[in-house]
């Protein structure tokens, strides 16, 4: 072993090369989802990140708990698996359709037609970029705050719940490993159901686009708070009520990807991905202070009083980052969009957008 300063420089860096996979990813559904198909391509995709936390709670619990030097051997599978998604990624991933070679014709046509096409053809020169524009966007700023809140949620189950189950009802880390995949399949789960169960394109003969993604947002942040925030009242003998009103908390958070999440690529899809790093970016500061607010309340006082203040001013705090969207937010796209697309590009790409998810 090199050291402790080694590892943090090393993780470190892990993040600094995964900051642009989400704007990626946002960028590639833009162009790649048919508009009619946004809100489901958006939310299948970006469910693998939740598998992927569920494959290492069940997984890397065991590793840990039972192999000597588990740690190490968790860190080496995780790191194959990502060369492995590399690999996919380089062979499989191209700009637009009309460049892929492993794609028909037919695909081309269905993703690049003139009903469906959010896909640009022109590439754009860095200063073409309306950088002044997005960043000074009210709705971006909206938008920011809701991943900020969404993401604190997300990161007190994901640092916090194992944590809490093993140091509250006394259950063993392994086990507090494997229980705390429940709620984040619940909501891999339901998002994937959400947009199958409210259709826009069945709904759009009655509410906007706008405020789909509002409501969606609603019972995303108002649900994941009001299961969240009574979790530290629940009896150190009554776990299966406190797992159950987490895994609530997380089904209902599940909601908001066809709300604030989705609602970027429909702003502007020709520069989703940078308004994904920005509110990636915002959004991951969250994953620092929510453990630091978790730390310093449980070391200063009761135990369980310490994780009633941490799941309380989580819930509030996240709602109150939700709210701007909810009341706010906005699914129509926006000028900086349209003036750096070029006339009969932009007639083709909109004919349909205002009106279809």
């Amino acid at each position: 072993y090199i050291g402790t300063t080694y590892f943090i420089i090393g993780r470190a860096i892990i993040g600094l090369f995964s900051g642009p996979l989400y704007p990626s990813l946002h960028l590639l559904i833009a162009s790649y989802a048919p508009v009619r198909e946004r809100t489901i391509l958006t939310v299948i995709t970006h469910t693998g990140n939740i598998l992927g936390l569920s494959f290492n709670f069940g997984v890397g619990g065991y590793i840990v708990e039972h192999i000597p030097q588990g740690w190490k051997y968790l860190f080496i599978m995780n790191g194959v698996l990502g060369i492995f998604t590399l690999i996919l990624w380089c062979i499989f991933i191209y700009s637009s359709p009309s460049e892929h070679p492993y794609m028909s014709q037919q695909e081309k046509t269905y993703i690049c037609g003139a009903e469906n096409s959010t896909s640009y053809s022109h590439k754009m020169a860095l200063k073409e970029i309306p950088f002044t524009s997005i960043l000074l966007c009210p709705h971006v700023g909206i938008i920011c705050l809701a991943t900020f809140g969404g993401n604190l949620i997300l990161y007190a189950q994901l640092t916090g719940h194992p944590k809490y189950l093993s140091s509250v009802f006394g259950i063993s880390k392994s086990m507090a490993s494997y229980l705390s995949i429940i709620p984040f399949m619940c909501n891999f789960t339901f998002q994937i159901i959400y947009p199958f169960l409210f259709d826009y394109n069945r709904l759009s003969k009655w509410i906007s686009k706008t405020t789909f993604r509002r409501l969606s947002a609603g019972i995303g942040f108002i649900g994941a708070s009001i299961f969240l925030a009574p979790v530290g009242f629940v009896p150190c003998n009554q776990m299966a009520i406190s797992i159950s009103m987490v895994t609530m908390s997380m089904v209902f958070l599940g909601a908001n990807q066809s709300g604030s999440f989705t609602a970027i690529i429909d702003i502007s899809p020709r520069f989703s991905g940078i308004i994904m790093g920005l509110a990636s970016t915002f959004g991951s500061l969250s994953g620092v202070l929510q453990p630091q607010l978790a730390s310093f309340l449980i070391k200063n006082g009761d135990r369980k009083e310490g994780y009633l203040l941490v799941f309380a001013i989580t819930s509030l705090v996240s709602l109150l980052m939700g709210l701007p969207f909810i009341l706010f937010g906005s699914a129509v796209e926006k000028e900086f969009t349209k003036k750096c697309v070029n006339h009969d590009e932009y007639e083709k790409i909109t004919l349909i957008t205002n009106h279809k998810v």
